[in-house]
């Protein structure tokens, strides 16, 4: 099952990157619901969905990540996404990303 989710991940972002455009599918589970880009420079990816959560590594400019339809807002009311780039699997901010469906 793993291994079925991590070959779509890869087939998603790899249509992703060749069509240049949100390629969007949905799991037998119904968890990817789109995908993130970084826009405004190298994105962070957090463990948690603010500045306080440690880094766990970044999403760089036109890069594209899977949007797993799970959002949060922080204290200053900046919302964040769910991603995972198949390396890392962690938070990003709305700040600098630009989500599709």
């Amino acid at each position: 099952m793993k291994n079925t989710l991590k070959i779509m991940i890869a087939i998603i972002l790899s249509l992703t990157l060749i069509l240049g455009t949100a390629a969007l599918a949905c799991d037998e589970g119904g968890y990817f619901y789109g995908a993130v880009v970084a826009t405004g420079g190298d994105s962070y990816i957090r463990d948690e969905p603010n500045l306080n959560g440690s880094i766990l590594g970044s999403l760089g400019e036109g890069r594209t990540a899977i949007f797993y339809g799970y959002s949060s807002f922080d204290s200053r009311g900046v919302e964040w996404y769910l991603i995972d780039t198949g390396s890392t699997f962690g938070w990003v901010s709305s700040r600098y990303t630009t989500l599709y469906y």
